[in-house]
């Protein structure tokens, strides 16, 4: 599984709002002097119970059936799951609903990701990737925040506050932190950052195997 995959940076969107102004005090959070990188007060590596206290888009997948096909691609990933969550897993959506039953689902094969996406507060939009540990338990390996339509000078103060907080782990710094990436897209139509854990290695990918079988 590829960076692009667990970001699902293709499926990032949000809606244009007039008010910009307001943009970086509404959701640039501060940085806690910590070891790990966090936005709105979540964590890379926080646990499932970080992310319960944010509205999410619905899935309106929830309860629907797979064909006999996918439901053998899920069952190869997740060996013990609820029916009705068959399709949210498969697609890699989570909502409220769905965010609570998620601990139902113990143990996964290989690392597959949930993403929610948060209801946008002043046109912004917090995107939570979820992941199964071998250990069966959910945790937060990427988060994403993708802004509204910017001017040039907006844009460069976002870039500044944000290099700021995460520049010591972006992908471009010569001295970057180890176990986490960043990445920021300066689209001025679509800014977004991304923060994410590494990618499962091969003896990462081993270790599922084995609690798997």
């Amino acid at each position: 599984m590829s960076l692009k995959d667990l970001w699902r940076v293709g499926e990032l969107k949000a809606h244009s709002v007039s008010y910009c102004a307001a943009l970086m005090a509404l959701v640039l959070f501060p940085f806690y002097a910590q070891a790990r990188p966090c936005v709105e007060g979540v964590c890379l590596g926080d646990s499932i119970h970080a992310v319960e206290e944010f509205r999410y888009e619905t899935v309106e997948s929830f309860g629907r059936q797979l064909s006999p096909r996918k439901k053998r691609e899920l069952d190869a990933t997740y060996p013990r799951y609820p029916a009705e969550l068959a399709m949210p897993l498969l697609q890699g959506r989570f909502d409220n609903k769905i965010l609570m039953m998620l601990p139902a689902v113990n143990k996964a094969c290989s690392p597959r990701s949930m993403i929610g996406k948060t209801l946008e507060s002043a046109g912004v939009q917090t995107q939570f990737t979820l992941q199964l540990d071998t250990a069966g338990s959910w945790k937060v390996v990427g988060i994403a925040q993708i802004f509204p339509s910017l001017t040039r000078d907006e844009l460069s103060r976002l870039a500044v506050e944000l290099d700021k907080k995460y520049g010591k782990y972006s992908i471009h710094s010569a001295n970057k932190a180890p176990h986490y990436t960043y990445v920021f897209n300066p689209n001025l139509a679509q800014p977004y950052f991304v923060l994410a854990q590494p990618m499962p290695d091969k003896k990462m990918m081993e270790k599922y195997r084995r609690s798997c079988a």
